[in-house]
């Protein structure tokens, strides 16, 4: 359901987006996310053991733009879709019910994100919003890289 990409997780040092946020989402969990801009620094979130929110890992909803500064300089993406979801790291996610598979890579624009379990259920018996997304017809978008900013998006 989208285009991903290989990025070394441990040069990425922080993003700013617009879009939903401040914290990540999954299928079955977009509320409590607003329009705005957000900016979140780099830090591993290991749930249960670190506490430091909102989440630099994971799946991010309605991305207009997003600058990821890296080791190698900043990277702006800009999405033509407000429907994208952007996909940064690899959330560290370890209990069975709510580990979920992430695309190959480290950057992910998509059109679908799976959905989230709970301590007791699995996301397929948490609701018709956790079911499993199911491809059909042909899916477009597109994306602009730009080495460096958006006009507008610094602070």
């Amino acid at each position: 359901h989208g285009i991903t990409f290989d990025h070394d997780e441990a040069a990425m040092k922080s993003l700013r987006w617009l879009g939903a946020g401040p914290y990540r989402v999954w299928q079955n969990r977009l509320q409590g996310t607003w329009l705005g801009i957000h900016e979140n620094q780099r830090h591993v979130l290991q749930p249960g053991e670190s506490f430091r929110y909102p989440e630099f890992e994971g799946y991010f909803a309605g991305v207009r733009w997003a600058r990821l500064d890296t080791a190698a300089g900043p990277l702006t993406i800009v999405s033509g879709d407000a429907a994208t979801f952007l996909r940064v790291g690899t959330s560290r996610i370890s209990h069975p019910n709510t580990t979920a598979e992430f695309p190959a890579g480290d950057l992910s624009f998509l059109h679908a994100i799976p959905g989230m379990g709970s301590k007791f259920k699995t996301p397929e018996v948490s609701g018709p919003s956790a079911q499993p997304a199911k491809a059909t017809g042909t899916y477009r978008g597109s994306l602009v890289f730009i080495p460096g900013e958006v006009p507008g998006s610094s602070k």
